[in-house]
């Protein structure tokens, strides 16, 4: 139970990290191109 509940932690971690690389490579992108 306690490694289910760990791998679910983890496993949001990842989808947050996964937004986070997104906007930053959106963000980066957009500069470029307006640069």
């Amino acid at each position: 139970m306690a490694a289910e509940t760990q791998h679910q932690a983890m496993d949001e971690q990842f989808r947050v990290w996964d937004k986070i690389l997104r906007a930053r490579c959106s963000l980066t992108a957009t500069e470029v191109f307006f640069d």
